[in-house]
């Protein structure tokens, strides 16, 4: 078994640990639907105006639009 000996400083792994998390998905959208990504902004903007904030992102590898939380910056 190989060991493996960590490269980052511990500001850089408590940065990554902060930023790594898994997002809940809302909903998900093909991106090869003839409305393109209007499908999924609709759906965001209804979660929005429900009390819900949402955003849309692309994934690229799977070719979808996902509908994910609003994460405040």
């Amino acid at each position: 078994m190989a060991t493996v000996i960590e490269s980052r400083s511990a500001a850089d792994r408590a940065a990554f640990d902060k930023a790594s998390y898994v997002r809940p998905i809302y909903a998900i959208f093909s991106a090869g639907h003839p409305r393109g990504s209007w499908p999924a902004e609709e759906e965001a903007a209804r979660l929005t105006a429900a009390g819900t904030p949402a955003t849309v992102r692309m994934d690229r590898h799977g070719d979808r639009f996902l509908v994910v939380p609003e994460v405040a910056s």
